[in-house]
Protein backbone atom coordinates (compact mmCIF):
# COMPACT_ATOMS: atom_id res chain seq x y z
CA UNK A 1 0.00 0.00 0.00
CA UNK A 2 1.60 3.21 -0.70
CA UNK A 3 1.90 5.41 2.24
CA UNK A 4 0.26 8.52 2.63
CA UNK A 5 2.89 11.38 3.90
CA UNK A 6 0.55 14.44 5.54
CA UNK A 7 2.79 18.11 5.40
CA UNK A 8 3.45 19.70 8.42
CA UNK A 9 1.80 22.97 9.15
CA UNK A 10 1.46 25.17 12.31
CA UNK A 11 -1.89 24.64 14.06
CA UNK A 12 -3.48 27.97 13.73
CA UNK A 13 -3.25 29.55 17.59
CA UNK A 14 -0.63 31.88 18.95
CA UNK A 15 0.54 34.88 16.84
CA UNK A 16 3.49 34.95 18.84
CA UNK A 17 3.35 38.30 19.49
CA UNK A 18 4.38 39.72 23.20
CA UNK A 19 1.77 43.08 23.26
CA UNK A 20 2.50 46.36 25.00
CA UNK A 21 4.12 45.47 28.15
CA UNK A 22 3.14 48.04 30.35
CA UNK A 23 2.67 48.84 33.93
CA UNK A 24 6.08 47.68 34.92
CA UNK A 25 7.72 46.57 38.06
CA UNK A 26 10.99 48.28 37.49
CA UNK A 27 13.90 49.63 39.56
CA UNK A 28 13.38 47.74 42.68
CA UNK A 29 16.12 46.27 44.52
CA UNK A 30 18.32 43.61 43.50
CA UNK A 31 18.88 41.74 46.70
CA UNK A 32 18.58 37.66 46.94
CA UNK A 33 19.87 37.58 43.41
CA UNK A 34 21.89 34.49 44.47
CA UNK A 35 19.83 31.45 43.17
CA UNK A 36 17.23 31.88 45.50
CA UNK A 37 18.96 31.31 48.72
CA UNK A 38 17.59 34.14 50.61
CA UNK A 39 14.47 32.11 52.38
CA UNK A 40 17.26 29.53 53.15
CA UNK A 41 19.35 32.14 54.60
CA UNK A 42 19.78 31.32 58.79
CA UNK A 43 18.48 27.97 58.51
CA UNK A 44 17.74 29.05 62.32
CA UNK A 45 16.04 25.49 62.41
CA UNK A 46 19.20 23.81 62.16
CA UNK A 47 19.99 23.89 65.79
CA UNK A 48 16.72 22.23 66.69
CA UNK A 49 17.23 18.86 65.49
CA UNK A 50 18.43 15.69 66.83
CA UNK A 51 21.94 15.89 64.31
CA UNK A 52 24.12 17.17 67.19
CA UNK A 53 25.87 20.26 66.56
CA UNK A 54 24.37 21.30 62.89
CA UNK A 55 26.50 24.03 63.53
CA UNK A 56 26.69 24.61 59.50
CA UNK A 57 23.02 25.98 59.25
CA UNK A 58 23.21 29.45 60.64
CA UNK A 59 25.28 30.47 57.60
CA UNK A 60 22.74 30.53 54.89
CA UNK A 61 24.67 28.29 52.65
CA UNK A 62 24.05 25.25 54.13
CA UNK A 63 27.84 25.23 54.53
CA UNK A 64 29.84 22.82 56.75
CA UNK A 65 26.25 21.35 58.01
CA UNK A 66 28.30 18.85 59.91
CA UNK A 67 25.53 17.73 61.39
CA UNK A 68 24.84 15.34 58.84
CA UNK A 69 27.38 12.86 59.54
CA UNK A 70 25.97 12.05 62.83
CA UNK A 71 23.35 10.15 60.77
CA UNK A 72 20.54 11.69 62.01
CA UNK A 73 20.99 15.11 60.61
CA UNK A 74 18.13 14.51 57.82
CA UNK A 75 15.51 15.47 60.50
CA UNK A 76 17.34 18.50 62.11
CA UNK A 77 17.71 19.99 58.52
CA UNK A 78 13.66 19.21 58.14
CA UNK A 79 12.98 21.27 61.05
CA UNK A 80 14.94 24.35 59.30
CA UNK A 81 12.81 27.39 59.11
CA UNK A 82 15.09 28.13 56.30
CA UNK A 83 12.48 25.92 54.04
CA UNK A 84 13.44 23.92 51.18
CA UNK A 85 17.49 24.07 51.84
CA UNK A 86 17.27 21.93 54.87
CA UNK A 87 14.60 20.20 53.57
CA UNK A 88 16.14 18.52 51.02
CA UNK A 89 18.06 16.06 53.69
CA UNK A 90 15.04 14.39 54.66
CA UNK A 91 16.52 11.16 53.79
CA UNK A 92 17.81 10.76 57.00
CA UNK A 93 21.37 9.56 56.02
CA UNK A 94 24.01 11.65 56.97
CA UNK A 95 25.69 12.50 53.52
CA UNK A 96 22.54 13.19 51.62
CA UNK A 97 21.76 15.72 54.25
CA UNK A 98 24.95 17.49 53.97
CA UNK A 99 24.59 17.88 50.19
CA UNK A 100 21.21 19.32 51.07
CA UNK A 101 22.82 22.17 52.56
CA UNK A 102 25.41 23.00 50.33
CA UNK A 103 22.66 23.33 47.59
CA UNK A 104 20.93 26.21 49.54
CA UNK A 105 23.50 28.48 47.43
CA UNK A 106 21.48 28.04 44.32
CA UNK A 107 20.62 24.11 43.37
CA UNK A 108 17.78 22.41 44.08
CA UNK A 109 18.28 22.24 47.76
CA UNK A 110 18.04 26.32 47.73
CA UNK A 111 14.72 26.06 45.69
CA UNK A 112 15.96 28.10 42.77
CA UNK A 113 16.09 27.24 39.11
CA UNK A 114 18.53 24.50 38.23
CA UNK A 115 19.73 22.50 35.05
CA UNK A 116 20.10 19.60 37.25
CA UNK A 117 17.88 16.89 39.71
CA UNK A 118 15.50 14.24 39.07
CA UNK A 119 15.95 13.31 35.14
CA UNK A 120 13.10 14.35 33.51
CA UNK A 121 11.10 13.48 29.86
CA UNK A 122 11.93 15.31 26.94
CA UNK A 123 8.52 15.61 26.53
CA UNK A 124 4.97 13.51 27.82
CA UNK A 125 1.91 13.64 27.23
CA UNK A 126 0.02 11.64 29.71
CA UNK A 127 -3.56 12.76 29.30
CA UNK A 128 -4.34 12.71 32.56
CA UNK A 129 -6.82 15.48 32.99
CA UNK A 130 -7.27 17.39 29.44
CA UNK A 131 -6.71 17.21 25.99
CA UNK A 132 -2.90 18.87 26.69
CA UNK A 133 -3.41 21.17 23.27
CA UNK A 134 -4.39 18.45 21.08
CA UNK A 135 -6.86 19.45 18.08
CA UNK A 136 -7.42 18.73 14.89
CA UNK A 137 -4.96 20.60 12.15
CA UNK A 138 -6.15 22.31 9.12
CA UNK A 139 -3.92 21.69 6.48
CA UNK A 140 -5.92 20.34 3.50
CA UNK A 141 -3.42 19.36 0.22
CA UNK A 142 -4.24 19.87 -3.10
CA UNK A 143 -7.27 17.54 -3.79
CA UNK A 144 -8.62 17.41 -0.53
CA UNK A 145 -8.62 15.05 1.76
CA UNK A 146 -8.88 16.18 5.22
CA UNK A 147 -11.96 15.31 6.85
CA UNK A 148 -12.55 17.92 9.46
CA UNK A 149 -12.08 20.70 6.59
CA UNK A 150 -14.01 18.84 3.99
CA UNK A 151 -17.64 20.24 3.02
CA UNK A 152 -20.62 18.16 3.84
CA UNK A 153 -20.47 14.89 5.19
CA UNK A 154 -20.19 14.08 9.43
CA UNK A 155 -17.34 16.48 11.21
CA UNK A 156 -14.76 14.41 13.05
CA UNK A 157 -14.69 15.48 16.91
CA UNK A 158 -11.71 15.01 19.57
CA UNK A 159 -12.60 15.60 23.08
CA UNK A 160 -11.00 13.96 26.67
CA UNK A 161 -12.06 10.21 28.05
CA UNK A 162 -11.47 9.82 31.50
CA UNK A 163 -12.74 6.41 31.45
CA UNK A 164 -10.37 4.64 28.88
CA UNK A 165 -6.46 4.87 29.28
CA UNK A 166 -3.36 2.64 27.42
CA UNK A 167 -1.60 -0.13 29.43
CA UNK A 168 0.54 2.51 30.63
CA UNK A 169 -1.33 5.19 31.95
CA UNK A 170 -2.10 5.78 35.74
CA UNK A 171 -4.42 7.57 35.98
CA UNK A 172 -6.58 6.43 33.27
CA UNK A 173 -7.17 9.15 30.62
CA UNK A 174 -6.97 9.60 27.15
CA UNK A 175 -7.85 10.87 23.74
CA UNK A 176 -10.85 9.98 22.09
CA UNK A 177 -11.22 10.52 18.41
CA UNK A 178 -14.72 9.90 16.46
CA UNK A 179 -14.21 9.82 12.91
CA UNK A 180 -16.26 8.48 9.49
CA UNK A 181 -14.16 8.06 6.15
CA UNK A 182 -15.97 7.74 2.90
CA UNK A 183 -13.11 6.82 0.47
CA UNK A 184 -9.63 6.14 -0.17
CA UNK A 185 -6.43 9.74 0.72
CA UNK A 186 -8.52 10.51 3.63
CA UNK A 187 -6.97 11.50 6.65
CA UNK A 188 -8.30 13.21 9.91
CA UNK A 189 -4.59 14.66 11.66
CA UNK A 190 -4.37 16.27 15.31
CA UNK A 191 -1.63 18.08 16.89
CA UNK A 192 -0.32 20.25 19.42
CA UNK A 193 2.75 22.90 19.44
CA UNK A 194 5.36 22.26 21.93
CA UNK A 195 6.92 25.50 23.24
CA UNK A 196 9.66 26.60 23.99
CA UNK A 197 11.25 23.84 21.70
CA UNK A 198 11.86 21.02 23.29
CA UNK A 199 15.45 18.77 22.20
CA UNK A 200 14.55 14.74 21.88
CA UNK A 201 18.18 14.02 20.15
CA UNK A 202 18.64 10.12 20.52
CA UNK A 203 15.00 9.62 22.24
CA UNK A 204 12.12 7.54 20.38
CA UNK A 205 8.84 9.42 20.66
CA UNK A 206 6.23 6.88 21.50
CA UNK A 207 2.17 7.18 21.31
CA UNK A 208 -0.45 4.16 22.14
CA UNK A 209 -3.27 3.61 19.99
CA UNK A 210 -6.43 1.74 20.12
CA UNK A 211 -8.68 1.30 17.49
CA UNK A 212 -12.48 0.44 19.52
CA UNK A 213 -14.51 -1.66 17.27
CA UNK A 214 -15.81 -0.39 14.34
CA UNK A 215 -19.63 0.70 13.82
CA UNK A 216 -21.83 -1.13 11.24
CA UNK A 217 -19.14 -4.48 10.86
CA UNK A 218 -16.67 -2.60 8.36
CA UNK A 219 -12.99 -2.38 8.56
CA UNK A 220 -10.65 0.17 9.22
CA UNK A 221 -8.08 -0.62 6.52
CA UNK A 222 -5.85 2.71 6.96
CA UNK A 223 -3.62 3.34 9.34
CA UNK A 224 -2.09 5.79 11.61
CA UNK A 225 1.64 8.20 11.51
CA UNK A 226 3.25 9.84 14.04
CA UNK A 227 4.96 12.70 13.37
CA UNK A 228 7.11 15.61 14.60
CA UNK A 229 8.01 19.12 13.58
CA UNK A 230 11.25 21.11 14.17
CA UNK A 231 12.16 24.67 13.86
CA UNK A 232 10.29 28.07 12.92
CA UNK A 233 9.87 26.18 9.40
CA UNK A 234 8.41 23.34 10.84
CA UNK A 235 10.48 21.07 8.96
CA UNK A 236 8.27 17.44 9.72
CA UNK A 237 10.12 13.78 10.01
CA UNK A 238 7.29 11.12 10.06
CA UNK A 239 7.22 7.77 11.43
CA UNK A 240 6.30 4.04 9.84
CA UNK A 241 2.62 3.70 8.69
CA UNK A 242 1.60 1.60 11.02
CA UNK A 243 -2.03 -0.86 10.84
CA UNK A 244 -3.99 -1.14 13.74
CA UNK A 245 -5.95 -4.13 15.23
CA UNK A 246 -9.30 -3.24 16.21
CA UNK A 247 -9.78 -3.75 20.36
CA UNK A 248 -5.97 -3.97 20.82
CA UNK A 249 -3.43 -0.84 21.95
CA UNK A 250 -0.55 -0.53 19.97
CA UNK A 251 2.49 1.83 20.36
CA UNK A 252 3.71 3.41 17.45
CA UNK A 253 6.86 4.80 17.25
CA UNK A 254 9.26 7.63 15.49
CA UNK A 255 12.59 7.24 15.80
CA UNK A 256 13.99 11.05 16.37
CA UNK A 257 17.14 11.37 14.42
CA UNK A 258 18.21 14.27 12.39
CA UNK A 259 17.30 14.10 8.75
CA UNK A 260 17.97 16.71 5.99
CA UNK A 261 16.28 20.17 7.73
CA UNK A 262 14.57 18.31 10.85
CA UNK A 263 16.06 18.82 13.83
CA UNK A 264 15.36 17.05 16.61
CA UNK A 265 16.71 19.25 19.17
CA UNK A 266 14.10 22.01 18.11
CA UNK A 267 10.90 20.32 18.62
CA UNK A 268 8.16 22.58 17.80
CA UNK A 269 5.15 20.50 17.22
CA UNK A 270 3.88 16.65 17.47
CA UNK A 271 1.16 15.46 15.36
CA UNK A 272 -0.68 12.02 14.75
CA UNK A 273 -2.07 11.47 11.21
CA UNK A 274 -5.13 9.12 10.52
CA UNK A 275 -5.06 7.97 7.08
CA UNK A 276 -7.32 5.44 4.71
CA UNK A 277 -4.28 5.03 2.62
CA UNK A 278 -3.83 5.12 -0.94
CA UNK A 279 -6.83 3.13 -2.93
CA UNK A 280 -5.55 0.02 -4.62
CA UNK A 281 -5.69 -1.54 -8.16
CA UNK A 282 -9.32 -2.52 -8.54
CA UNK A 283 -9.82 -1.84 -4.91
CA UNK A 284 -13.50 -0.43 -4.05
CA UNK A 285 -13.51 1.63 -0.51
CA UNK A 286 -16.33 -0.16 1.80
CA UNK A 287 -18.00 2.76 3.05
CA UNK A 288 -18.91 5.37 5.16
CA UNK A 289 -17.01 3.73 8.15
CA UNK A 290 -16.90 5.18 11.65
CA UNK A 291 -14.42 4.55 13.13
CA UNK A 292 -13.51 5.68 17.42
CA UNK A 293 -9.76 5.43 18.27
CA UNK A 294 -8.02 6.24 21.70
CA UNK A 295 -4.78 8.04 22.23
CA UNK A 296 -2.59 7.83 25.20
CA UNK A 297 0.78 8.24 26.42
CA UNK A 298 2.82 10.50 24.06
CA UNK A 299 5.96 10.29 25.25
CA UNK A 300 10.24 10.22 24.51
CA UNK A 301 10.52 6.68 25.80
CA UNK A 302 12.59 7.19 28.64
CA UNK A 303 9.84 6.43 31.31
CA UNK A 304 11.18 9.66 33.11
CA UNK A 305 8.29 12.08 34.25
CA UNK A 306 7.64 14.85 32.65
CA UNK A 307 9.22 18.11 33.22
CA UNK A 308 7.14 21.24 34.46
CA UNK A 309 6.75 23.67 31.10
CA UNK A 310 8.57 25.79 30.94
CA UNK A 311 11.74 23.93 30.83
CA UNK A 312 13.99 26.13 29.09
CA UNK A 313 17.93 25.04 30.30
CA UNK A 314 19.68 25.93 26.78
CA UNK A 315 21.62 23.34 26.76
CA UNK A 316 21.79 23.30 22.78
CA UNK A 317 20.33 25.89 21.38
CA UNK A 318 17.78 28.87 21.61
CA UNK A 319 14.54 26.82 22.18
CA UNK A 320 12.95 29.65 19.77
CA UNK A 321 12.83 32.63 22.35
CA UNK A 322 13.49 35.76 20.35
CA UNK A 323 13.77 39.29 21.04
CA UNK A 324 11.29 41.77 20.84
CA UNK A 325 11.09 45.62 22.06
CA UNK A 326 8.07 47.73 23.88
CA UNK A 327 9.71 50.82 23.88
CA UNK A 328 13.24 50.66 21.38
CA UNK A 329 14.76 53.68 20.38
CA UNK A 330 13.75 54.45 16.36
CA UNK A 331 15.93 53.35 14.16
CA UNK A 332 18.23 52.06 16.50
CA UNK A 333 20.64 48.78 16.28
CA UNK A 334 18.58 45.41 16.18
CA UNK A 335 18.83 43.12 19.61
CA UNK A 336 20.32 40.65 18.65
CA UNK A 337 19.68 36.82 20.12
CA UNK A 338 22.15 33.95 19.72
CA UNK A 339 23.29 30.62 21.35
CA UNK A 340 26.33 30.41 23.49
CA UNK A 341 27.89 26.93 24.21
CA UNK A 342 29.83 28.51 26.90
CA UNK A 343 28.30 30.05 29.65
CA UNK A 344 25.63 29.21 31.82
CA UNK A 345 24.23 28.94 34.67
CA UNK A 346 24.35 26.57 36.49
CA UNK A 347 25.87 23.98 33.55
CA UNK A 348 27.14 25.88 29.98
CA UNK A 349 24.36 26.39 27.48
CA UNK A 350 22.97 30.05 27.37
CA UNK A 351 20.64 32.47 25.63
CA UNK A 352 23.42 35.63 24.55
CA UNK A 353 21.63 39.03 24.33
CA UNK A 354 22.66 42.56 22.58
CA UNK A 355 20.46 44.74 23.77
CA UNK A 356 21.06 48.65 22.53
CA UNK A 357 19.67 51.48 24.76
CA UNK A 358 19.77 55.55 23.93
CA UNK A 359 17.41 56.85 26.73
CA UNK A 360 15.12 56.05 29.68
CA UNK A 361 12.01 54.18 29.63
CA UNK A 362 13.41 51.97 26.74
CA UNK A 363 12.41 47.75 26.98
CA UNK A 364 13.24 44.64 25.40
CA UNK A 365 12.30 41.16 26.29
CA UNK A 366 12.89 37.48 25.50
CA UNK A 367 9.81 35.55 25.35
CA UNK A 368 8.79 32.60 23.82
CA UNK A 369 5.15 31.40 23.31
CA UNK A 370 3.93 28.40 25.70
CA UNK A 371 2.14 25.31 24.01
CA UNK A 372 0.16 23.85 24.87
CA UNK A 373 -1.60 26.00 26.91
CA UNK A 374 -0.16 25.75 30.74
CA UNK A 375 -1.95 25.42 34.19
CA UNK A 376 0.88 27.04 36.42
CA UNK A 377 -1.16 28.03 39.58
CA UNK A 378 0.37 27.56 42.56
CA UNK A 379 3.96 27.10 40.95
CA UNK A 380 7.17 29.84 40.71
CA UNK A 381 8.62 30.80 37.32
CA UNK A 382 12.69 31.09 37.57
CA UNK A 383 15.45 32.73 35.66
CA UNK A 384 19.22 33.24 35.61
CA UNK A 385 20.71 36.69 34.21
CA UNK A 386 23.45 37.93 33.56
CA UNK A 387 24.73 41.81 32.94
CA UNK A 388 28.32 40.94 31.04
CA UNK A 389 31.12 42.85 32.01
CA UNK A 390 33.09 44.05 28.91
CA UNK A 391 36.64 44.98 28.36
CA UNK A 392 37.82 43.92 32.17
CA UNK A 393 34.67 47.22 32.96
CA UNK A 394 31.60 47.26 33.87
CA UNK A 395 28.90 47.40 31.41
CA UNK A 396 26.87 50.61 31.50
CA UNK A 397 22.97 49.88 32.42
CA UNK A 398 21.77 53.24 33.68
CA UNK A 399 19.00 52.57 35.90
CA UNK A 400 18.65 49.59 34.38
CA UNK A 401 16.16 46.58 35.33
CA UNK A 402 15.31 42.87 34.71
CA UNK A 403 11.88 41.12 35.70
CA UNK A 404 9.82 37.92 34.26
CA UNK A 405 6.87 38.64 32.55
CA UNK A 406 4.13 35.79 31.41
CA UNK A 407 0.98 36.56 29.61
CA UNK A 408 -2.43 34.64 29.65
CA UNK A 409 -4.92 33.62 27.21
CA UNK A 410 -5.82 36.75 25.66
CA UNK A 411 -2.44 38.45 26.10
CA UNK A 412 -2.98 39.22 29.85
CA UNK A 413 0.05 40.44 31.21
CA UNK A 414 1.96 40.22 34.86
CA UNK A 415 5.69 40.54 36.11
CA UNK A 416 8.09 39.68 39.02
CA UNK A 417 9.67 41.96 40.80
CA UNK A 418 12.26 43.93 39.17
CA UNK A 419 15.91 43.53 39.72
CA UNK A 420 19.10 45.42 39.36
CA UNK A 421 21.81 43.70 38.37
CA UNK A 422 25.65 44.00 39.14
CA UNK A 423 27.88 43.30 35.97
CA UNK A 424 29.14 39.67 36.20
CA UNK A 425 26.87 37.88 38.74
CA UNK A 426 24.06 35.38 37.79
CA UNK A 427 21.03 37.23 39.43
CA UNK A 428 17.83 34.98 39.95
CA UNK A 429 14.94 36.23 38.60
CA UNK A 430 11.00 34.92 39.98
CA UNK A 431 7.55 35.12 39.62
CA UNK A 432 4.98 33.73 41.32
CA UNK A 433 2.33 32.43 38.74
CA UNK A 434 -0.77 33.05 41.59
CA UNK A 435 0.64 35.90 43.10
CA UNK A 436 2.67 37.99 40.78
CA UNK A 437 3.82 41.75 41.30
CA UNK A 438 1.64 43.63 38.84
CA UNK A 439 -1.09 41.80 37.06
CA UNK A 440 -3.34 43.46 34.52
CA UNK A 441 -7.29 42.54 34.68
CA UNK A 442 -8.66 39.02 33.70
CA UNK A 443 -4.58 37.53 34.02
CA UNK A 444 -5.67 33.46 34.72
CA UNK A 445 -2.44 31.46 35.98
CA UNK A 446 -4.08 28.27 34.86
CA UNK A 447 -3.99 29.50 31.44
CA UNK A 448 -0.61 30.46 30.47
CA UNK A 449 0.58 30.88 26.62
CA UNK A 450 3.59 33.42 26.68
CA UNK A 451 6.27 34.07 29.03
CA UNK A 452 10.01 35.70 29.16
CA UNK A 453 12.42 38.43 30.80
CA UNK A 454 12.02 41.58 30.22
CA UNK A 455 15.02 44.34 30.30
CA UNK A 456 14.63 48.01 30.92
CA UNK A 457 16.16 51.19 31.38
CA UNK A 458 13.94 52.89 33.81
CA UNK A 459 12.46 56.06 34.34
CA UNK A 460 14.44 59.06 34.06
CA UNK A 461 15.97 59.80 37.29
CA UNK A 462 15.29 63.89 38.96
CA UNK A 463 17.82 65.90 36.69
CA UNK A 464 19.23 62.78 35.07
CA UNK A 465 20.98 62.53 31.88
CA UNK A 466 21.02 59.20 30.14
CA UNK A 467 24.50 59.69 28.60
CA UNK A 468 26.30 58.21 25.65
CA UNK A 469 23.88 55.45 24.08
CA UNK A 470 24.64 52.48 24.87
CA UNK A 471 24.64 48.37 23.67
CA UNK A 472 25.03 46.45 26.63
CA UNK A 473 25.34 42.24 27.04
CA UNK A 474 23.43 40.01 28.75
CA UNK A 475 23.56 36.05 28.96
CA UNK A 476 20.12 33.93 30.21
CA UNK A 477 19.66 30.63 31.53
CA UNK A 478 17.19 28.31 33.01
CA UNK A 479 14.00 29.28 32.27
CA UNK A 480 12.30 26.87 34.43
CA UNK A 481 8.75 26.35 36.60
CA UNK A 482 9.59 24.70 39.89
Amino acid sequence: MKIFGSRFLMVAGLAGAAGLLLNVNCGSSGGGGTGGNGTGGTHTGGTTGTGGTHTGGTTGTGGTHTGGTTGTGGTAGASATGGTAGGSATGGAGGAGGAGGVKATGGAGGNSNTDGGTSTAAFSFTFDKNTEGFIFNNYNPAGGGNVDTTDGGTKPTLTWDNTVGSPSSTPTGSLKLDVTFTDYNQFALISSGTKPWMNGSGKTATVWVLLDAVDGGHTFGGGIQLEASSGTNYTGSNGPYTTLTAGTWKAVTLPLTAAGSFDPAQLIQFSINFTTGSKPDGGTFAGPVHATFHIDTLTDGSGNPGALAPNATFDVNTQGFIASASTHPDGGATPTVTFDSTTGDPTAGSVALTLPFNNYNQGYTIQSDVAPTANLSGKTLHAKVRLDAVDGGTTSFPSGYVQLFVQSAGFKFANGPGKNLTAGTWTDLTLTFSTPTFMVTGYDPTQIIQLGVQFGTGGMPDGGVFGAATSPKFHVDSIVTQ
